[in-house]
């Protein structure tokens, strides 16, 4: 059967509520690969776990050709947790809209994003590949599908202003499309893999009990924005964070 119609839904975070008993178990490759890209957990009931789509932000129009055919018409930048900056140890989730023109190549490509400094130098560079290799171009029907691009800025990048820049592998020179905006770290990087819990969340941390026997312990996951609030699970709970307040 032809999925691309469901893919991409998908890829649009159409599909409000995935329920899996374990992921994979009657799901295609692309599928799959869709739901770990552009969903995440929200939690789960008995042995079923809930995947939502992840809240992008809202939308700012652009107009970026990458490639011959392949255009980005608008971003997403989804707000930080605690204010308008980001800060280092912290994930900004980029999202791009993308359209394709009839006979657009289908060749495997990466979406490059490079972070860039006040003398316009390339100090990261983020990489994935464009749909997840998931769906390519012949596939979105004409429809602007979405590219959800992980920014895991580490935690010793200085605070500033930075210039995000996009590119194709194998397709020309970086675009600079917007700024991002790097705060001194407020929140901290805790547990033995280091994902940062940013101030909101670390207060309600601390009020729950810390790494106390009956707290949450340590983190198991990044801080996730879903519609219904920012989200982090930790080792014997989960905290959401809405309105400004867990």
């Amino acid at each position: 059967a032809d999925q691309r119609g469901l893919l991409r839904d998908m890829a649009n975070g159409r599909v409000p509520l995935v329920v899996l008993d374990y992921l994979g178990n009657w799901l295609s490759p692309e599928m799959i690969t869709l739901i770990t890209h552009r969903y995440a957990q929200d939690g789960s009931r008995g042995t079923y776990d809930l995947y939502r789509p992840v809240a992008i932000g809202p939308a700012v129009a652009v107009a970026l050709e990458p490639a011959p055919g392949l255009r980005v018409v608008g971003y997403h930048l989804a707000p930080a947790p605690d204010g308008p900056a980001f800060h280092p140890g912290e994930t900004a989730l980029l999202t791009f809209e993308w359209q394709a023109s009839a006979g657009a190549s289908d060749a495997p490509r990466d979406v490059q994003v490079e972070l860039r400094d006040a003398q316009g130098q390339p100090v990261l560079q983020f990489t994935r590949p464009l749909l997840y290799g998931a769906l390519a171009p012949s596939g979105w029907g004409g429809a602007t599908v979405q590219h959800l691009q992980p920014l895991a800025l580490p935690p010793e990048l200085p605070p500033g202003s930075y210039q995000l820049a996009l590119a194709l592998s194998g397709a020309g020179t970086s675009q600079p499309f917007a700024m991002l905006e790097v705060a001194e770290a407020n929140g901290r990087l805790l547990g033995e893999r280091g994902y940062y819990v940013p101030a909101p969340l670390l207060a309600a941390w601390r009020q729950f009990g810390s790494d106390d026997p009956a707290g949450p312990g340590d983190p198991i996951m990044p801080a996730v924005p879903f519609d219904a609030g920012t989200l982090q699970c930790f080792a014997r709970a989960c905290i959401r964070l809405a309105n400004g307040a867990a």
